[in-house]
């Protein structure tokens, strides 16, 4: 694929899910348990962030992602 892509949610259930789908397409794909406001990742650990059915349904999300990028 050309980049490793690292998946994050609270639910395991989506994360298997998504990694039985992901199966296919490489292993560049990393799956991880993780809450999206406070992960577990260092800062600048990622050259982009793509967040989808995240913003609004966590509370001060964007605001999270906005401050760790600019830190």
């Amino acid at each position: 694929m050309g980049y490793d892509a690292t998946v994050i949610d609270r639910c395991q259930a989506m994360l298997d899910t998504a990694s039985d789908i992901a199966s296919d397409m490489g292993p560049n794909i990393k799956f991880f348990k993780d809450d999206a406001v406070r992960p577990i990742f260092r800062k600048a650990s990622f050259d982009a962030i793509v967040t989808k059915d995240c913003v609004w349904n966590l509370t001060n999300c964007l605001l999270s992602l906005i401050i760790r990028i600019k830190n």
